[in-house]
């Protein structure tokens, strides 16, 4: 038997509350890696053992990891039938486990199967269980369980379909307290202007190919992962099948054990693939779509998001495979090539699912584009600008032209992109402040304020702050009294 976390137990008796206050169907937000499976496999305990009669059904697409040898379920005594193409129903089961699309077909010419007390619906924003909500009875306790409570279709939210959702950790916490690895961001500078979305919403492949499939970027990622070590087990995500069968070559020549796997590769393939993977004799395994959920090898040090989206539950569920804690790994390294960050997150960003839950985010009108136009500040008057102007329009100032030989292919270039909490910016010097204020996008002014802030009333620090943000950035002479001028007068205002 299992013994619960404390927030595990939280989450219990939340959703026990939900249920006893005549909400049956909750959504249970918990991150990957928090062990939601451990949640509601516990409930299941308890539901058949509160009541004999009691039938439970759990829709998964992981049905092996969950019934096998070494299984959640099988931790915790559950004997389960399965309901898949190639098993005949098992009618006096108590606990089955199958896939949506199959119990659809099987409650057709079986409806007694509907005869149910409790639900749990793994990956509940995928969508695809939609169809059997009409099914179900209202007496029926639903739980849908995601690390991500962001329905698939924006103009069907979840809330369409759950009364409440309980969220009881995020991955901060987990984080703090030692349940899950921290990350160590890199972010390539890779231009994603020109990306487009499809139908869908998602970036289309065609436009992805167009960033992703370049010598730069394939040689980033190889010399990025060569740069923290060969031999450290790394997962690489990647656009489509040709993209990540190209980066697995690329990896191979440089001397890296690499294996690619996908949808279409065959089961027993895939099972020595993953096999290999994970006793090490693969060092980097290149997927597209397999390991995005449900898969769980604690010893990978090393994330490679090699795509860009605009799905924050692929980002996360993607970025989560490094989490898991693991003898001898105080954190993981993730290396997004697509500036999924910037338009989504950080992975370790605090995020308030229960408000999300309750006002989704709205479905975007076609041809609307949110992502702000790429500016820069003037260094001598701090105007903002557009990239392209050569010539300040307020005070004159000539930007130098780029110096850059287009016939030179250059490999991609990173930062690195830390989780820095407001209470640290005190801590920076004046180049970190610069670079964080490129890479969180903050206006001009923003670090004068942070040096005003350090300098507190004290006009000599306060000139010796600015002098030296004015050698680092090479303003002209004038700009030095100008902004003593303006400190001055905002101290006697």
């Amino acid at each position: 038997m299992i013994n619960l976390r404390p927030y595990q137990t939280d989450a219990v008796a939340q959703l026990r509350a939900h249920f006893r206050a005549g909400r049956t169907r909750v959504v249970l937000c918990a991150p990957t890696g928090s062990g939601k499976t451990v949640i509601f496999s516990y409930l299941v305990k308890a539901t058949i053992e509160k009541n004999p009669n009691a039938r439970v059904l759990i829709l998964t697409d992981r049905i092996e990891l969950l019934t096998q040898a070494g299984g959640t379920l099988r931790k915790f005594g559950i004997d389960c039938a399965s309901i898949s193409a190639n098993t005949q129903v098992d009618h006096y089961a108590k606990v089955y486990v199958g896939m949506v699309e199959t119990f659809f077909r099987r409650v057709q010419k079986f409806p007694h199967l509907l005869d149910l007390n409790l639900v749990i619906i793994d990956e509940a924003h995928r969508g695809n269980f939609k169809k059997l909500f009409p099914l179900f009875k209202p007496s029926t306790y639903i739980i849908g369980a995601t690390a991500t409570p962001i329905a698939a279709s924006k103009k069907d939210p979840l809330k369409n379909y759950y009364n409440d959702i309980v969220a009881t950790v995020g991955i901060p916490e987990l984080i703090e307290e030692g349940f899950l690895v921290p990350a160590e961001t890199y972010a390539a500078k890779t231009d994603t202007s020109k990306l487009k979305t499809d139908k869908t919403g998602e970036y289309s492949t065609e436009s992805q190919m167009d960033v992703f499939a370049k010598r730069e970027v394939y040689d980033g990622v190889v010399n990025k992962y060569l740069h923290f070590g060969p031999g450290e087990k790394a997962i690489c995500f990647n656009v489509n099948i040709e993209h990540s069968i190209e980066v697995c070559r690329r990896f191979l020549e440089a001397g890296v054990t690499a294996e690619h796997v996908d949808g279409e590769t065959p089961e027993e393939q895939r099972k020595g693939i993953l096999k290999r993977f994970q006793t090490g004799e693969t060092q980097v395994l290149c997927n597209v779509g397999i390991v995005t959920t449900g898969y769980d090898e604690p010893s990978v040090t090393i994330i490679i998001v090699n795509r860009a989206t605009t799905s924050l539950p692929l980002w996360l569920q993607m970025a989560g495979r490094g989490s898991r804690i693991f003898s001898g790994k105080d954190r993981f390294k993730l290396i997004d090539m697509g500036e999924n960050w910037k338009h989504l997150g950080l992975w370790e960003d605090e995020r308030d699912w229960a408000e999300i839950f309750k006002n989704p985010p709205q479905a975007k009108k076609k041809g609307s584009n949110d992502a702000p136009a790429p500016v820069k500040d003037c260094p001598d008057c701090d105007a903002l600008l557009k990239m392209s102007e050569r010539v300040c329009p307020h005070c004159g100032h000539e930007f130098p032209p780029e110096l850059r030989n287009p016939n030179i292919v250059e490999e991609v270039e990173f930062d690195l992109i830390s989780s820095i909490k407001p209470r640290d910016w005190g801590k920076l010097s004046i180049e970190e402040l610069v670079k964080l204020q490129t890479i969180k996008e903050y206006k001009p002014g923003w670090i004068l304020h942070q040096l005003r802030e350090r300098a507190g009333k004290d006009p000599v620090v306060y000139e010796r702050l600015i002098r030296e943000l004015a050698a680092y950035k090479n303003y002209k002479k004038g700009w030095i009294p100008r902004e003593l001028e303006n400190y001055s007068s905002q101290k006697s205002a």
